[in-house]
């Protein structure tokens, strides 16, 4: 028997934002005990909560959300969790090859930073591990479509660069970031994933709703 994991944050007017970006806003424009239906309106941030970044949000000309293939965002994957010692740190190539890990037949990469003990905490956006250059590199040369993390971004806060960002959308490979409940996904299997972004017309990023399919 499967077993669905929701991978998501509640998009929550009051939740943790990147510093400087809005909260989400909810505004009922209808009710039901005074018009036809109950009808809310949102403003947000295409970046809030568990969301993807297309290669648009930091190449001029890249693709934008709507134009990816859905491929990209469900499919097989397989998670890293990263060692106690390496929390708010760089991951190196080396420490992942040398656990002998190898994307084999998935094509998405999660990695577990473990950041979410800090979720809804100042740490949550300072304080995450986030992927080297490296390794972002030799994930993009065994294939990977999408990578996928726990953590808030691929840089480091205080990167005013964006290297890694620049580095895998650059390759026309789309970021999954601000997952949640990875402690429940296996570490030593494959398993399928999804994390559809919604068809925003020439946007560079968007919500969407990740979740994990785990088999028996």
């Amino acid at each position: 028997m499967s077993k669905i994991v929701d991978l998501t944050y509640p998009l929550d007017p009051k939740m943790l934002v990147w510093p400087e970006n809005p909260h989400p806003v909810y505004e009922w424009i209808e009710r039901a005990n005074t018009g036809a239906a109950n009808v809310t309106y949102i403003r947000m941030c295409a970046h809030t909560g568990t969301h993807v970044d297309s290669p648009l949000h930091f190449i001029d000309g890249g693709e934008t959300i709507d134009k990816l293939p859905l491929e990209c965002f469900w499919g097989k994957a397989r998670m890293f969790t990263i060692e106690d010692s390496m929390e708010g740190r760089e991951i190196p190539r080396s420490a992942v090859e040398k656990t002998g890990f190898r994307l084999e037949d998935a094509k998405i990469f999660i990695l577990r930073t473990k950041i979410e003990r800090y979720a809804e905490k100042r740490q949550y956006n300072l304080e995450y591990a986030y992927p080297s250059v490296d390794l972002l590199e030799w994930l993009l040369e065994q294939g990977m479509s999408c990578f996928m993390t726990d953590a808030t971004s691929i840089d480091p806060y205080d990167d005013k660069e964006s290297v890694r960002h620049h580095c895998i959308l650059g390759r026309g490979c789309p970021v999954v970031e601000n997952l949640r409940n990875l402690s429940l996904l296996p570490t030593d299997m494959t398993f399928v994933v999804s994390a559809m972004p919604l068809a925003l017309p020439g946007r560079e990023g968007s919500p969407c709703r990740a979740a994990a399919w785990l088999e028996d």
